[in-house]
Formats: structure tokens, sequence, C-alpha cells
């Protein structure tokens, strides 16, 4: 029997990690005064909302283990395209999303012990299957349907103050977003 590649524990490993700090973070910057208003949301800022995002620039890193332990391009274009919507967000641009869009990672913990689980004696016990319903409705509620539904305020934010934002932001923005919201769509 050929043992696991280390890089899929190490790679589920950072991931489970990176998830387990942003979502309570995410949380946390859902109702900060600083972004409520309607033009807030697109170029309001508080330091919770930088500290969370730089958080989720460690996406660099997911590029690069794409890269290198290559399985598909979704998962390149995937770190790319979080990478630089999180960067770019110092602007201050889009703050407001910042953490909502971070809570589509509510499904990621139930994903990586989903795999552990594969891997592991624990595999085809109740737990595990508890595990699998957990991932299947976080992701449809997390990914798809809260996703889409914020994607829908994002493009009516960014539409509205269209004319104070610079084409190239724009364009990266909304090609991200349809870019993200695909592959969860894929996936």
């Amino acid at each position: 029997k050929r043992k696991e590649p280390l890089n899929g524990w190490y790679t589920r490993a950072v991931s489970m990690l990176h998830a387990v700090i942003v979502i309570p973070l995410a949380f946390q910057c859902l109702q900060l005064p600083a972004l409520s208003g309607s033009r807030e949301r697109v170029f309001g800022w508080d330091e919770r909302v930088g500290f969370l995002h730089s958080i989720a620039c460690g996406f660099l890193w997911d590029i690069l283990d794409a890269v290198l332990h290559f399985e598909s391009i979704g998962f390149v274009l995937h770190g790319i395209a979080c990478l630089t919507v999180f960067g770019l967000s110092y602007k201050p641009f889009l703050a407001y999303y910042g953490p909502r869009f971070l809570l589509w990672e509510l499904s990621t913990p139930f994903l990586n012990l989903n795999w552990f689980f594969d891997r592991s004696p624990l595999k085809g016990t109740t737990i595990h299957f508890v595990n699998g319903l957990a991932l299947l409705v976080s992701f449809f509620f997390a990914r798809l349907v809260y996703g889409s539904y914020m994607s829908y305020n994002f493009y009516q934010s960014i539409i509205a103050n269209r004319a104070d934002i610079p084409p190239t932001l724009f364009w990266v923005y909304t090609f991200g977003n349809i870019l993200l919201n695909g592959l969860n769509w894929f996936w």
C-alpha cells in the first residue's frame, strides 16, 4: 500500500489552521460601525478588518502550494483571486465584504476533517458520516446560498459607487467574485 504524500497532510493542516483563525475573526468584524453605511461598504475601513485581511493574505501560501504540487488549475486560480482581492482591500476598498466572504470558509474545517477521516481508522464511522453531513450543509449554506446573496449585495454596492471606483479595481473585483463563486458552484 502506497503511503499518502505528506504534502496532502501539510496542506490540510495549514488550511485548517487558517480557517479556525479567520472564521472567528470574520464574525467579530460583521457589525463594525465604521463599515455600516452604504458608501462605507465600499470605501470604509477598520483596523480589525485590516488585521483579518492580513491573515487572509496567507492565500499566498495557497498559490505556492497549488503551483508546486499542481492538482488543478482551480486551486491556483482560487489562491490568486483570494490573494488579489484581500491584498487590494487596503486601499481601503470593500473592507465590509471581506469578513463576509471569508465566512465561505465555514465549510473548510469539515472538508479537512473529512479528508483526515478518510485516511484514518475513523473512516466509515458515525463521526465521519456526521462530519460529511455537516460538510454538505455548511458548504451549501455558507458558500452557495450566503455566498450568492452576499455577491448580489456586493454587486449592488460597487455598481452604486462605480463612478468613484477606478476601473481596474472594479473589474478585478468583479472578475474575482465571478471566478470564486463559479468555483464554489463547480466544486
